[in-house]
């Protein structure tokens, strides 16, 4: 009874593990023969994967058969359609023709009475051309008039900041007032270079006063530029010079003032703590003071 339970388990094992079949198909009927087994199934393997690609294959040519049926039988419809159409082409041809015929005549009319407005034309054309210049003349007169403007008005608001930069900063400051270019050369010059004393110098207005709301009541200096529209090339030239300036003295403001300001300057003077005046209004100022006075 034991031997048949361990047969049977031993004929399990073998029908579980195909490792096993193997190895045992090797005792029995030897390598070569186990290994040409192994070979058939392999064959017959790919003869299975090689029907369904056939299959495939047929499935495909089928379907693409089915679509070109399809495609000409609606191509036979178009050229149905395309054939009566032509024939109410040939009808509207004879049509046109007829009325191609009738504007022929009133063309020859208009070609005469054209040869008579191009001459007009041609005249017109040396008047306007004659116009043209002047008109572009004036345009470059007024241009230059423009520019000179422009250049007054920002000299007459360079002018009237200086002489205003006491009453209109004096809100903030006590005993405001312009500094001379000379006084600035003495307090910066052996601190800076030559190329650095020059921009500094060449900043429009330099102006200084004491911050009296301040506790510690410190010195204050303003570097403005001023422009009939201030971009963001003046506020850069504004933080430039005040950062030179600020070399030798620790409180120095940077300031812009002209009547107009674009957009890019805006954001710029409100990102670098720039002061803006415009029109006698000061903006950013408490901004300013707290970035360049009170965190210094």
């Amino acid at each position: 009874m034991a031997i048949d339970n361990l047969v049977e388990q031993l004929l399990e094992r073998i029908r579980q593990d195909p490792e096993l079949r193997r190895q045992l198909a090797q005792l029995i009927f030897g390598p070569e023969l186990v290994q040409f087994a192994d070979q058939m199934n392999q064959l017959t393997m790919l003869l299975g994967r090689l029907a369904e690609t056939v299959q495939d294959g047929f499935r495909i040519i089928g379907e693409r058969f089915a679509l070109v049926d399809a495609q000409l039988t609606e191509l036979r419809r178009i050229v149905a359609e395309l054939a009566g159409h032509q024939r109410e082409t040939s009808a509207q041809i004879q049509a046109l023709t007829q009325r191609v015929a009738e504007l022929t005549d009133r063309m020859e009319r208009v070609e005469r009475q054209q040869a008579e407005t191009t001459e007009q034309i041609r005249l017109l054309t040396d008047r306007m051309e004659r116009v043209e210049q002047q008109i572009a003349e004036l345009a470059a007169a007024v241009r230059r008039h423009t520019d000179d403007l422009g250049q007054l008005r920002g000299w007459y608001l360079e002018v009237r900041m200086r002489d205003r930069a006491p009453a209109i900063f004096g809100i903030w400051m006590d005993e405001t007032r312009v500094v001379p270019p000379m006084e600035v050369r003495k307090l910066v010059r052996d601190a800076l270079t030559r190329g650095q004393l020059q921009r500094l110098l060449d900043a429009d207005i330099i102006a200084i006063g004491v911050l009296d709301d301040h506790p510690a009541r410190p010195t204050v200096w303003l570097v403005i530029e001023v422009s009939t529209t201030v971009d963001q090339n003046d506020v850069e030239r504004a933080l430039a010079r005040a950062e030179l300036l600020r070399r030798v003295v620790p409180h120095v403001i940077p300031v812009v003032a002209g009547d107009q300001l674009t957009d890019p300057a805006r954001v710029l003077t409100e990102g670098e703590r720039v002061v803006v005046v415009h029109d006698g209004t000061i903006v950013g100022w408490e901004e300013a003071i707290e970035r360049w006075v009170r965190a210094a």
